[in-house]
């Protein structure tokens, strides 16, 4: 191979039209254009079943299944005869024999010639017109790499170990005429590895062409290491239009890897564990070693590397990502999860810093300790008070509103929920929709000064909090509704109604002008463009002299306070 010129050139690179006259004809009957293609050994996408009779100048009929063992015979067996050892329907259940006397109920599921062993991959299932025929994939295929139907995308997808999520099998369908499944090479040539076997793919094409050739019949057979196919062009007019004819009849070999791959497993190599800065030399260079847990010292040895518990610092700007994803990732100010395949705690210091243990970034997968690594940063500061009394003393041990703000005004809004629904049998703040629910789990305190998560903070803010008061409710409860006078939104709505139950307005005031700036700064700046009416906002709530990080953790403290006395009157007030 030339390496002088990029490979990926030949994908954009038209081949040269030639004129349509009986040699070129002849080339399209000869299937020449799909053998070129050599689709069987590409590297992405392979296709597996495939029936296409939507165009009047060609029928395409593919369909596979498992062949095994995998070795130098069975193809040299296969390739002897290009016809079919199965059908399309090879791998339904029957009944063969007679039902007054023995029968063999699974004889379907395999077929064996010659020492060699067929097993169904993708059957072709009819229901008598009633509804239309699709290919389906076995279950095992699909069981294996726990793979889910995406409706949206006409794909399964699965989910890595390392919380990636991949598109497995694409099933396109178009019409009745036209059907195909595409199967991601790597997990296709894994499972064959896994079960020990070759795929088969059989295939039975047929082309027309208007035009005669300058022969009756002509054999364009073709045959490889890895593909036999039997060809046959010859004029013949029974179908109207065209004067000339072929078929495609035969199969290729899509090979397995050598051996599983560990893409698809849990266990770890040495080059899985990366370094990272655990202390500062004497001449200000970072030290390192690895996060490997094997290799570091604990309670029960000293292996002369560093301890399990060594702390490591990162900027906070490495949450951003799992934020950025909520249905995968969960993310608090102790601990970050994804899904339930694995998880680190973690915790954020005087320094702000996100502090979590050598040993425990061991858990990570290899990418995500890519991950980290970029934001690691030399030791500064230390861990916290609270944090020392849980993993060392074990103690029940929690971080206080200013380390935590987001964790207490969430246990403010459940709590208050429950008092009023307690009381009244709904809650004060309507549950999110589905399609909602994950702004409760990208709220937090900004981890940068860029005004985008600002601005997305107080959207996340307004939305679980402003937008979702109870309106209904608090009419039932105050006997008031919105009137655009006297109570202008369900802001006013809301204070009016805590007046009503026994709230005292000094208690009452913190929670109201919470929300009011929150609704304030969305309206005037985070929902439209910034200007003098957002700066007013600010300056009003006394947040303009402070970093955005700060002004998000200033409303969220006292929207807590707030809350938290409201949700304490109610109790004594309903005790007394």
């Amino acid at each position: 191979m030339d390496n002088r010129i990029p490979k990926v050139i030949k994908d954009f690179v038209n081949p040269k039209k030639v004129e349509e006259d009986e040699i070129d004809g002849y080339s399209y009957l000869s299937f020449g254009d799909w053998i070129d293609e050599k689709d069987y050994l590409k590297s992405d996408w392979i296709l597996i079943a495939k029936i296409d009779d939507s165009r009047k100048n060609e029928d395409l009929t593919t369909i596979s299944c498992f062949v095994s063992p995998p070795d130098e015979k069975s193809k040299e067996i296969l390739f002897k005869r290009n016809d079919w050892e199965i059908n399309s329907e090879f791998g339904i259940p029957y009944i063969d024999g007679n039902l007054n006397n023995e029968w063999d109920f699974e004889k379907s599921l395999k077929y064996k010639i010659k020492g060699l062993t067929l097993k169904p991959f993708v059957i072709r299932r009819d229901f008598h017109s009633y509804i239309p025929s699709r290919f389906e994939l076995i279950q095992h295929f699909l069981l294996y790499y726990k793979a889910f139907w995406v409706e949206e995308k006409q794909e399964f997808q699965v989910i890595e170990t390392n919380g990636d999520v991949n598109a497995i099998v694409k099933h396109n369908t178009k019409s009745e005429d036209f059907e195909e499944i595409y199967i991601n090479t790597i997990y296709l040539r894994n499972y064959l590895a896994l079960t020990k076997s070759y795929l088969i793919r059989f295939h039975d094409h047929r082309r027309k062409f208007e035009k005669k050739m300058p022969f009756e019949s002509k054999d364009a057979s073709f045959k490889n290491d890895d593909c036999s196919y039997n060809i046959e062009v010859y004029n013949e007019s029974f179908i109207k239009g065209f004067q000339s004819y072929s078929r495609l009849l035969g199969k290729d070999i899509i090979k397995p890897f050598e051996k599983p791959t560990l893409n698809f497993s849990f266990e770890k190599l040495e080059t899985d564990y990366e370094n990272f800065i655990y202390d500062i030399s004497e001449n200000g260079k970072n030290i390192e070693f690895s996060c490997n847990k094997k290799l570091l010292s604990s309670y029960f040895k000293d292996t002369g590397a560093p301890n399990f518990l060594t702390p490591i610092y990162f900027n906070k700007s490495v949450l951003l990502k799992y934020y950025s994803e909520p249905k995968k990732y969960t993310v608090s100010s102790h601990r970050f999860t994804c899904l339930n395949l694995w998880g680190i705690d973690l915790d954020i210091t005087a320094e702000n810093l996100v502090q979590v243990w050598l040993g425990d970034l061991s858990s990570l997968p290899k990418n995500e300790q890519l991950h980290w690594k970029q934001y690691n940063v030399p030791p500064r500061g230390k861990i916290s008070h609270h944090r020392f009394e849980r993993d060392f003393e074990a103690k029940f041990s929690s971080p206080t509103v200013e380390q935590s703000p987001i964790s207490y005004l969430m246990m403010a809004y459940d709590e208050l929920n429950s008092s009023i629904n307690a009381e009244f049998s709904e809650n004060l703040f309507l549950e999110l929709t589905k399609n909602d629910l994950h702004y409760l789990k990208i709220l937090r305190i900004p981890l940068t000064e860029e005004w985008k998560e600002f601005d997305e903070q107080i959207q996340v803010l307004a939305k679980i909090f402003c937008d979702s008061i109870n309106v209904k409710l608090l009419e039932r409860i105050s006997g008031k509704k919105i009137d655009n006078k006297e109570i202008k939104g369900s802001i006013s709505l809301f204070y009016v109604t805590l007046e009503k139950i026994g709230i005292e307005k000094e208690d009452i005031n913190l929670t109201i002008e919470s929300l009011q700036a929150i609704q304030s700064i969305r309206s005037t700046g985070s929902a439209h463009r910034k200007g003098e009416k957002f700066e007013q906002s600010l300056e009003k709530y006394k947040l303009n002299n402070l970093s955005n990080e700060n002004k998000i953790k200033e409303l969220t403290i006292k929207l807590y306070y707030g809350l938290n006395t409201i949700n304490k009157k109610l109790i004594v007030n309903n005790v007394n």
